[in-house]
This record gives C-alpha cells, sequence and structure tokens, in this order.
C-alpha cells in the first residue's frame, strides 16, 4: 500500500507570476519553510511544498528509503501536480541541503528536459557530508547495509550546527514532526545519490542557481564548487555565502538570501 503524503500550496492574494516548489531536507519537514513562504508568497508567487517519504507529516517508515529514486519520483509527482495547478506559468524548484540533492537527481533525469520547469534553486546541496566517517564505522555500517538494513540510527546532527541563531536551533530540537534517526538503508542511498550527482554534473540541463554556505557544518562547501565547475549548463551561478551555516535561509541574513534567489527566479521568469 502507498504511503500517504503530506502536501499544501499557497496562492498569492494577487496576480500569480509564478510557482515555487520547496524541497525540504533531511529529517526535517515543510513546515520550517513557513517564512519563506510568505516570503514568495508577498512577490506574487504561489508556493506549493510537501513532507517527503517517511519524514514530517508524511507516511513511510520513519527515516527510512529502499532506493533514494523514491524521493526523487516524489518530487517529479509534486512537479506535475504543481504543472496541473498553475498551467502555462513558470515553475521553480527550490531545494534545500538532502532536498537540494533530490532536486539534483531530477534535472539528471534522463528526461529531464521534458520537465515542466523554468530553473532550479538549491541551498547548501548535499553533495558530500563534512562529516568523516571512521573506518571501522563504515564496515560495520556494511555489514549492517546485508543483514538489518531497516534499523535506525542518530543522524549526528547537532542543532547549534544548523545555523547560527539560538532561536531556530532551539525550534528545532522541540520540534516535534523532526526525525533524528536514519536508518542504515537510507544512509548508504544517500552516499550513492551524493556520488552520482557529483559524477553526472554535465547531464544537467536546466539554469540552475547554487547558494552555498560558506561556514556550513554539515555539507562540504567544496563539494559544490566542485559541482559547479563541472556543470555544463550555460545558464549557472555558484554563490558563497562566507561565515554563513548550513541553513542559509534561517540565518541572520535570511533577507539577502531570500533577496538573491528571488531575483534569480523574477530574471528567468
Amino acid at each position: 500500500m502507498q504511503e500517504e503524503l503530506f502536501f499544501q500550496k499557497w496562492l498569492p492574494q494577487g496576480p500569480m507570476e509564478g510557482a515555487v516548489l520547496i524541497v525540504h531536507g533531511a529529517g526535517e519537514h515543510s513546515g520550517r519553510y513557513q517564512h519563506v513562504i510568505e516570503f514568495l508568497r508577498n512577490r506574487q508567487f504561489a508556493v506549493f511544498a510537501g513532507d517527503l517519504p517517511g519524514l514530517g507529516r508524511s507516511g513511510g517508515r520513519r527515516g527510512h528509503i529502499d532506493q533514494f529514486q523514491q524521493y526523487v519520483d516524489c518530487l517529479k509527482n509534486w512537479l506535475l501536480e504543481v504543472s496541473r495547478e498553475v498551467g502555462d506559468r513558470p515553475i521553480f524548484l527550490l531545494g534545500h541541503s538532502m532536498g537540494g540533492l533530490v532536486t539534483i537527481r531530477l534535472l539528471q533525469h534522463p528526461n529531464a528536459e521534458q520537465l515542466p520547469i523554468r530553473g532550479a534553486v538549491v541551498t547548501s546541496p548535499c553533495l558530500r557530508l563534512r562529516m568523516r566517517v571512521p573506518k571501522w564505522q563504515q564496515k560495520l555500517a556494511k555489514l549492517l547495509l546485508r543483514i538489518a538494513p531497516k534499523l535506525r540510527i542518530p543522524n549526528r546532527i547537532r542543532a547549534n550546527d544548523v545555523c547560527r541563531s539560538e532561536a531556530v536551533a532551539s525550534q528545532y530540537r522541540q520540534d516535534p514532526n523532526m526525525e533524528f534517526r536514519v536508518s542504515v538503508r537510507w544512509y548508504h542511498e544517500l552516499q550513492k545519490a551524493m556520488k552520482d550527482a557529483l559524477l553526472q554534473a554535465g547531464s544537467v540541463k536546466h539554469p540552475l542557481l547554487i547558494l552555498q554556505a560558506g561556514a556550513d557544518r554539515l555539507v562540504d562547501p567544496e563539494a559544490a564548487i566542485v559541482f559547479a565547475e563541472r556543470l555544463t549548463v550555460v545558464d549557472r551561478s555558484l554563490k558563497l555565502y562566507p561565515g554563513l551555516y548550513h541553513e542559509l535561509l534561517n540565518e541572520p541574513e535570511q533577507e539577502v538570501v531570500l533577496g538573491d534567489l528571488t531575483n534569480w527566479i523574477k530574471s528567468r521568469k
């Protein structure tokens, strides 16, 4: 039986200029993007966002996937739903962290050029983890992948590494819709997806803006730089924010970041 997925839409009060589909990161949920949603709505964009399988208010085994493609297929289905809703108005993807990786993997699909999108923005995309896993843990993970792939382990993300706002960090810790454990299979699939994304950077055909936190404690900023260098699509941009932590959209400088991504979107609609 297919799990129920949580998905919402927010329409602007005035004429709709376009639509933005938000893809959240690992362990989190779309409810953490309310301020981003309101920012975009106030600029005449319809906004759509849901919770990926096994996360937030969506169904599915918590913190587990059998294949990373499940996330990609979910995003594709959401995108088609958005397209039916907004017609020929321009649609943009906005993916954060693991959601950025999901977005990139969708853009790398062999038939991606047929997708109804004008472009995509990824913030601090999860292309390589900053955390280094000791070799003994890597060996243990391989063993567990064979004998207990659904075993869940702590994701080791510390709230104060997410962003520099103590208020956001406190909410992060107390949020009942957060999922702080992931399965062994989930971790394996994430590693494979990151590797494939970097190797297939040249297959991206849509306009892409990469916004990367310079002081990221969760993902390696260097991976975003390498990915950007490997892109062959003409309309590509990378912007680094020195000193900012992983969640650019929750940093004290969030208005600057939101302005940058909105200006990019508006210039391509």
